[in-house]
C-alpha cells in the first residue's frame, strides 16, 4: 500500500510529540506528588489534582483554569 506523505508526516509528528507530551507529564506528576496534590500523596480529596490535570490535557481548553485553580490553593 502506498503510504502518502503526509501520512507519513503525520505519523511521525504524532509520535514525536506524544514523546514530548510524555516528559511533561511527567515532570507536571513529580510536581504534583511533592506538593501532595496527587491521589497517591494527598491528605485531603479536595486538593486531589489528579482528575483535573488528566482533564486539563485531553480537554486542550482547560489548561488556563487548572493552572488558575492550582494559584487559588492555599
Amino acid at each position: 500500500m502506498r503510504v502518502p506523505k503526509y501520512i507519513k508526516e503525520a505519523i511521525k509528528k504524532c509520535a514525536h510529540y506524544n514523546n514530548i507530551a510524555n516528559k511533561n507529564e511527567k515532570i507536571v506528576r513529580n510536581w504534583l506528588d511533592k506538593n501532595k496534590l496527587s491521589e497517591e500523596t494527598c491528605e485531603d480529596i479536595q486538593r486531589d489534582m489528579t482528575d483535573s490535570f488528566i482533564d486539563s490535557c485531553i480537554y486542550n481548553d482547560r489548561s488556563e483554569k487548572f493552572i488558575e485553580r492550582l494559584e487559588n490553593l492555599r
